[in-house]
C-alpha cells in the first residue's frame, strides 16, 4: 500500500480502531467475568492509595537508615581529598585581605582553608542529592513494589472468587457484570487516548495525522466532545 492509498484509508482505520477499543473490552470482560476484572483492579487501587500515603515515608526512612550516613561520608571523603590535593593552589589564590585577616587572628593560611573540611558541607550536599534524586527514586521503587504485590494478591484472591462466580445462577450475572466492567475499562482507555490525541493535535495541527483525524467521523466527533469538556 503506497502513501496516497494509506492517506485515503487512514481516517477509516482510525474510526475503526476507536470504536473497536470499547467493544473489544466488552467482549473480553464478558469472557473473563466480573470477579476476574474487579478484584485485581480493586486490590491495585487500594495498594496504590496506600502507596500515596506511605511510599514517601518508607522512602525517607529507608534513606535515613541505609543511605544517608554512607553518602555523607563518601562526599566528605571526596571533599577532603579535593582540598588536600589542591591546598597549595587554593592558598595562593586567597585574596590578601583574607589571608592577612586570618593571620592577625592567629590562623595560618592552610589552617584557614582546612576549615572547609567540615561535616556541614558534606551534609548539605547529601541532603540536596537525597531531595532531588535518591528519595524520589526510592519512592518510585516502593510504588513499583506495592504494585507488584497488589498483582500477586489480586491473582491469589481471584482463584476462589472465580470458582464461586462459576456456580449455576451466579455465572450469568458474573458474565453480564464482567461485560459492564469491561465497557467501563474500554471507555476509560478511549478517553485517555482522546486526551493524548488532543494534546498532540494542539502542537501538531498541520501534520498528516491531523489532516487524517479531521477527515474521520467518529474520532473527530469524540475529540470535539473531549475538547469541550477540558
Amino acid at each position: 500500500m503506497n502513501n496516497s492509498a494509506l492517506s485515503e484509508y487512514l481516517p477509516i482505520i482510525l474510526d475503526i480502531i476507536i470504536v473497536a477499543i470499547p467493544l473489544s473490552y466488552i467482549l473480553i470482560g464478558r469472557k473473563k467475568g466480573f470477579a476476574r476484572i474487579i478484584i485485581p483492579l480493586a486490590v491495585t487501587i487500594i495498594f496504590m492509595a496506600a502507596g500515596s500515603a506511605y511510599a514517601p515515608v518508607i522512602a525517607e526512612r529507608t534513606n535515613d537508615a541505609v543511605i544517608h550516613k554512607q553518602l555523607t561520608q563518601s562526599i566528605e571523603n571526596k571533599i577532603n581529598s579535593s582540598i588536600d590535593n589542591g591546598l597549595e593552589t587554593i592558598e595562593d589564590s586567597l585574596p590578601a585581605y583574607i589571608a592577612d585577616g586570618a593571620q592577625s587572628l592567629g590562623y595560618e593560611r592552610n589552617a584557614l582553608i582546612s576549615q572547609l573540611k567540615t561535616d556541614e558541607a558534606s551534609e548539605s550536599i547529601a541532603l540536596y542529592a537525597e531531595k532531588i534524586l535518591i528519595i524520589p527514586l526510592l519512592t518510585a521503587i516502593v510504588y513499583f513494589a506495592m504494585y507488584a504485590i497488589s498483582k500477586i494478591i489480586g491473582r491469589l484472591l481471584v482463584k476462589p472468587a472465580d470458582l464461586i462466580a462459576r456456580l449455576p445462577g451466579i455465572r450469568a450475572c458474573n458474565n453480564i457484570l464482567g461485560a459492564v466492567a469491561g465497557a467501563i475499562q474500554g471507555v476509560l482507555l478511549t478517553l485517555i487516548i482522546l486526551i493524548i490525541l488532543s494534546v498532540i493535535l494542539a502542537f501538531a495541527d498541520n501534520t498528516s495525522l491531523a489532516k487524517a483525524i479531521s477527515e474521520t467521523h467518529v474520532l473527530n466527533y469524540l475529540l470535539d466532545k473531549v475538547q469541550m469538556l477540558f
